[in-house]
């Protein structure tokens, strides 16, 4: 499938409303800021490795505004880089690119975004970051990056959000603990296969499992609803992640696209307090019109980055909602967990209702662990956010009375699909 690109590349900036030379003050780039290696290649070959380092440094380097760490390392060592722009507090939104390796288009748009948020001079902008923070992850998985594939070499990443088996997704989910972002956006690529299942320049879908607060899943539906509203207005068609496939096969199935697996990222944000979101946009873009030409590479990135420009939109209107709407699900989940009030959900998904076998309500007050299980564990619960503490005799206790009420069933209950031991639930005694 291929399609026109609608917009050239003068008016696809033009569109973005604060992208590209937008963020830029007039005649800025006399000052001959850093360029990214698919700038410099005339938008023609990705930028590689070491050009990323270098670009990411000059920028920590050259502006105030930026700052750069390593949160990991991947499995053959190269390194895991965060780089933030703007506020140290406050509502933030975290941006994760190239989780699968040979789905690049994301990293361009995050290096370019940095690079242009680092030295803009608009005011709106300049507002944005003395209160919020943009914070991105441009390579999540440098070993697939390198090698132009899916995986790292021994897993899918975004299936390991739960068990967190991989060193890219613990430097990930270290980052998530370190800087706290209320907005987690997972960014991909996919080549439509079929008429049938995907066809759409972009696809977006927010945490469907059934364990996240409703009211974080709303707003989640919201940002991918104003995503969805920026990529018509480019001239992009969007629709919901699966909706396709799922109609396909006569109704929403588990096993279909678009579920509510709690070990992908979106779901596992959203697990977590967060507003999640993921996001495709097609490989088969390309761009010729209005006598500008838009390589085909070119018009992946700028949907990319037109992504992340309604996101930043999404949160100058609403990141205090965002801010406040995170901290008070976290509360709420402490509480419902220390009266055993919320039923845990093994299965379904908001489209999808569990199999009463699926649900436990009342569930658990707690979860009993022997010291072996929990020493095997202690790295994943630090990195949840998992409290435990001594229990009877050798135990292990892990209570449901605290925020990560919604991951502990999911990690430790022997009826859950990904479950990473086989807990004791432990029910509270009325009266």
């Amino acid at each position: 499938m291929t399609r026109p690109w609608r917009l050239g590349r003068r008016e696809f900036l033009r569109s973005l409303g604060l992208a590209g030379a937008l963020l830029l003050a007039p005649g800025i780039g006399a000052q001959r800021l850093p360029r990214t290696g698919f700038e410099r290649s005339g938008d023609r070959a990705w930028t590689s490795e070491d050009d990323e380092a270098a670009l990411l440094a000059a920028l920590a380097s050259r502006s105030s505004r930026v700052a750069v760490a390593a949160v990991g390392r991947s499995r053959t060592g190269r390194p895991v880089r965060l780089a933030r722009v703007g506020a140290a507090r406050g509502p933030a939104v975290l941006f994760v690119c190239a989780q699968h390796g040979h789905e690049p288009a994301s990293r361009e748009a995050a290096l370019e975004l940095l690079r242009d948020l680092a030295f803009t001079s608009d005011p709106v902008v300049l507002a944005q970051l003395r209160h919020q923070a943009v914070l991105a992850i441009p390579t999540a998985n440098p070993d697939g990056r390198a090698a132009g594939t899916r995986g790292n070499g021994a897993a899918d990443l975004n299936r390991d959000h739960l068990a967190l088996d991989q060193p890219e997704t613990r430097a990930l989910h270290a980052a998530l603990r370190a800087w706290s972002p209320d907005v987690v956006v997972d960014l991909h690529e996919y080549r439509p296969p079929d008429a049938t299942r995907f066809h759409h320049d972009l696809l977006y879908l927010w945490p469907r499992n059934l364990n996240v607060d409703p009211r974080l899943r709303a707003l989640s539906q919201a940002l991918g609803a104003a995503v969805a509203r920026g990529a018509r207005g480019a001239g992009l068609t969007a629709d919901q992640y699966g909706r396709a496939a799922r109609q396909a096969a006569m109704g929403p199935d588990p096993a279909l696209p678009g579920g509510g697996d709690e070990a992908i990222l979106r779901n596992a944000a959203g697990l977590s307090h967060r507003l999640g979101l993921l996001v495709e946009t097609a490989v088969t873009l390309e761009g010729d019109a209005a006598g500008h030409r838009v390589t085909a590479l070119r018009a992946r990135v700028q949907a990319q980055r037109r992504v992340m420009e309604d996101v930043l939109g999404f949160l100058r209107r609403h990141g205090q909602r965002a801010h406040a709407a995170c901290g008070a699900a976290s509360r709420r989940r402490a509480a419902a967990g220390a009266t055993a009030s919320r039923p845990v959900f093994f299965g379904g998904a908001d489209d999808h209702p569990p199999a009463p076998a699926e649900v436990a309500d009342p569930p658990p007050c707690r979860y009993l662990v022997d010291s072996v299980q929990a020493e095997r564990l202690a790295g994943v619960f630090a990195l949840h956010g998992v409290r435990a503490e001594p229990a009877a005799g050798a135990a292990v206790a892990v209570p449901m009375a605290q925020p990560a009420a919604s991951l502990i069933p999911l990690l430790l209950d022997p009826r859950a699909r990904r479950a990473l031991t086989a807990g004791r639930p432990a029910w509270c005694v009325s009266g």
